[in-house]
Formats: structure tokens, sequence, C-alpha cells
């Protein structure tokens, strides 16, 4: 099988490192690897009134090659286009623009590695799948999933039915994202349980925040200067790191208390990439009568406060939908969370 369609079980699982690692080392072994896009949601210029996907576009300038639209990224799905194509399919050639970019790329390359967009369900409504693209493709599905046991082994096993239903061949699967503490457990668990399955575990790949946003990790550059009649070049490379922010979570999610009584949520601050800000607390929505009273207000990022809310004899039965916001470094966020009385 000459062709390899990259697939993952979500977006931001790591379809874009492992495809740019692929290539990278079938091409250090001699192989003339092709690289495409099939479709793509977000996109760029690339000069003449062209469009490309942004991550085929970062890709071309960190492999080094020139990004050819109609080859590396055939189909772009604009805002809006969906509608249209469920009332006038006849009125779109994607089948044609996809398989025309395959011939170009099959004639030259060895193999071709096709990257997928978002999870494998994505793009179904314009027929245009990541199982149904592989088919067409004639491509096996290299599947990412991201390190866990049980939860990994069902998004994986649910990811890859679509392919399944589409007689799509299973090359195997690469684990990417494992935690350092839980690398030999998780390695030891999912080699045996997809053994069991039938699926080959092609590698499981540690945690490396640097590597986790953007899409690319870095990007070539060529720094140029001219004068005195002469030019000189380097070449330097940009490292972008993620941005520091936070989540909130809540447990639970639901409570139910009888008029008068009180209940309690624990809300977690958790930190992302290093984020140090305390975070401001607060909470809507509560019916009539009922008072809120943080145990920890600002929260520091990882500590749990708990959150008490104690009704009155008056408050309305009745479930009520709360919002707790937090606000911190620059940053608003907010979840949901539910009270019956």
């Amino acid at each position: 099988m000459r062709n390899i369609f990259i697939a993952a079980t979500g977006q931001h699982v790591g379809k874009t490192t492992a495809t740019l690692g692929l290539v990278a080392n079938l091409r250090q072994r001699g192989f003339v690897t092709g690289y495409c896009k099939p479709m793509g949601q977000k996109y760029v210029e690339v000069g003449n009134g062209e469009v490309a996907d942004k991550d085929a576009v970062l890709f071309a300038e960190t492999v080094g090659f020139e990004i050819i639209p109609r080859v590396h990224s055939p189909v772009i799905i604009f805002p809006g286009l969906t509608r249209k194509y469920i009332t006038h399919a006849e009125e779109f050639n994607f089948r044609e623009r996809i398989l025309y970019a395959a011939n170009q790329l099959e004639e030259t390359c060895d193999l071709v590695v096709y990257e997928g967009t978002g999870h494998p369900g994505v793009g179904s409504v314009v027929d245009l799948s990541n199982a149904q693209v592989a088919k067409m493709l004639g491509s096996g599905v290299l599947m990412i999933v991201e390190g866990g046991i049980g939860n990994t082994i069902d998004r994986m096993n649910m990811s890859l039915a679509l392919f399944r239903e589409e007689n799509v061949p299973v090359l195997g699967v690469l684990v990417n994202k494992v935690r350092a503490e839980k690398f030999e457990d998780i390695q030891f668990h999912l080699h045996k349980r997809l053994g069991e399955m039938g699926i080959p575990l092609l590698g499981v790949l540690p945690y490396d925040e640097t590597l986790s946003f953007p899409i690319m990790e870095a990007v070539n550059l060529a720094v140029e200067g001219n004068g005195g009649g002469q030019t000189h070049s380097v070449s330097v490379l940009l490292s972008v790191t993620p941005h520091q922010d936070f989540t909130l979570t809540a447990v639970p999610g639901t409570r139910s208390v009888q008029q008068g009584q009180t209940t309690t949520y624990d809300v977690t601050v958790n930190s992302l990439h290093g984020f140090s800000d305390r975070v401001t607390l607060g909470v809507t929505g509560l019916p009539a009568g009922a008072v809120a009273i943080w145990e920890e207000n600002p929260a520091s990022p990882g500590a749990t406060t708990t959150l008490t809310v104690t009704t009155a004899l008056t408050t309305p039965v009745g479930t009520s939908g709360l919002t707790v916001t937090g606000a911190g470094g620059g940053y608003v966020h907010d979840i949901a969370i539910s009270l019956e009385v």
C-alpha cells in the first residue's frame, strides 16, 4: 500500500506533528514522500487569489516545498458552504479535486501521506468524512490517540468504526501525549489490549508541553539583509510556546437540595502551561432567596474551593441553570452547573 492516511480521535491530538515526523523519517530513509491535506476548514491566502489549508501551508514551510493548493490542499470548506452543498450537491466536484491531487502526487512519489481533519466524522456533511476520503484514496489509516487506557481505547474504537465501515485497512495506532509517570503502565496495558483486538501498537510518545500548541511547534525562517550591493541571509528557528491560560471544573455538575437547606460544589481552577494568576470566581443564575458563598475567592491555580449554596424556605421549587465564572490574567471562562430545589 503506497498511501497512509493520518487520522485522530479529535482535534489537537497530534495529527500534524505525527505527519511531520512520519514524512521527515520516510524522506531520510530515501523514499520520495508526498504530502496532502485533502480537506481543510481553516485557510490562508497563498497568492494569485488562491487559498490553502493553514496547516498545509505551515507544513510546506517547515518541510521545505512550494505549496500548490490544488495538489496539497484541494478542498476547503468555507463558512456557509455546507448549507449550499445540502441543497445543491451537484454543483460541487470535491471528489474530482481530491483524486486530481492524488494522481499528481502519486505519479512522482514513492508514497503519499494524507493528513485528516478533526475527528474521523468531520466532513460527513459534504460526503468527505475522513473515512470516506481514505477509502477514495486507497489508503490505510494510522490512528493517533491521546495517552490513557480506558478512555483512550473507547475513543479509538469509536473512531475506527467509521474506517471499518468503509473497509479501510487499519495500519496501526500511535499513542501521543503520555505523561512520564504513567508511561510504562499505559504502554503495557495498551500493548496487551490492542494485541487482543488485532490492532498494531506502533508507538507510544511521551508528553512534551512545547509540542502541544500551536499546530506546528516551530517554523524555519530566513532572515535576509541587503547593503553595499551584497545580500546575506541566515536561517533562524522561531519556537512558539503555548499561551498560559486556565480552565474551570465543578464536581458534581448537578446538586439537589430541599428548600431551606444547603449544598456544595467543588470548583477547581486548572492551570494551563504554567498559568499562575489568582482567579476571581462568581456565580449567576441562583433562584430567588438562594445565597452563594465561596470558601476561597480569588482562588489560586491548581486549588479547589468549595461553593456553598444555601436556599430559603421560599426558594421556588424547580431546576436552575447556574453559571460559574472565573476571571484572571486577562482571561474569563465559565462553566455551567445546575441546582434542583
